[in-house]
């Protein structure tokens, strides 16, 4: 364990600026697979520190995939270690972070990975999320690939804690 921790201070530490595309291209552009499924948008501000946006359809569903409506959300997030690609040009890092959505949900009953809920008539959706993911960086390439787990509050309609995630892919522009 001690080597391996070693191993990842000195790569933290290290690391040469000059691999850091997102210091002279701060701005991540792409999708988002899964829930919601759209766009997504980052930007950074520093080597610690980025929001995220995403923009998308949620995707509910137990046996049948359902589209009940939109989602924005905007997130601030936390990266550790520092966000640097090795001198190979890899970079790898955790984030987590806190952030709020709002959106609109059709009218019906869904399951949202936690419970069933039912709307009568079409309603506003409101969240806050807790974001937690991997996020892999391919400097040459400029772009940026991950997983994310978010773990949420549900405000409106039926307020109770629910779960989205998925997988993201940027290019740095």
């Amino acid at each position: 364990m001690a080597p391996r921790l070693a191993a990842l201070l000195t790569l933290w530490v290290a690391t040469p600026a000059a691999a850091q595309p997102w210091r002279s291209r701060p701005w991540g552009v792409g999708a988002n697979i899964a829930d919601p499924v759209g766009v997504t948008v980052k930007r950074w501000f520093g080597d610690w520190t980025a929001l995220q946006g995403t923009a998308g359809w949620r995707v509910l569903g137990n046996e049948e995939l359902e589209w009940p409506g939109p989602l924005v959300a905007v997130d601030a997030l936390v990266h550790l270690p520092r966000a640097v690609p090795r001198e190979s040009g890899v970079g790898f890092s955790l984030h987590a972070g806190v952030g709020a959505g709002a959106g609109a949900v059709r009218s019906g009953c869904w399951f949202d990975s936690v419970a069933e809920f039912c709307v009568d008539d079409a309603a506003f959706s409101a969240l806050l999320r807790a974001p937690i993911g991997v996020d892999l960086r391919l400097a040459a390439a400029r772009v940026e690939v991950g997983f994310e787990a978010v773990p949420a509050y549900r405000l409106a309609p039926a307020p109770r804690t629910t779960f989205l995630g998925g997988f993201f892919v940027r290019f740095y522009v």
